[in-house]
């Protein structure tokens, strides 16, 4: 399976994911307080590949804290 990267950054940014962008672009769960949790990943900016592979699609699930699916669902 493979996901687009706006897509993957569109949905997150939704759900309460904040873009901190320094030299790699990290998305950065705020609770509802409006204070950081520990749930972050990174996303490539680069211009390719678009979408991301199946193998950067668990990583970044990792990240977050979620199992694959739950990140796929997520997303």
């Amino acid at each position: 399976m493979q996901l687009d990267k706006d897509d993957i950054e569109r949905s997150l940014k939704k759900k309460g994911f904040l873009v901190h962008d320094t030299h790699h672009k990290y998305l950065i769960y705020k609770s509802t307080d409006g204070s950081r949790t520990r749930v972050r990943t990174k996303l490539s900016h680069g211009a390719l590949p678009k979408t991301i592979s199946d193998e950067l699609i668990n990583t970044m699930a990792k990240q977050c804290r979620l199992t694959k699916n739950e990140f796929i669902n997520l997303v």
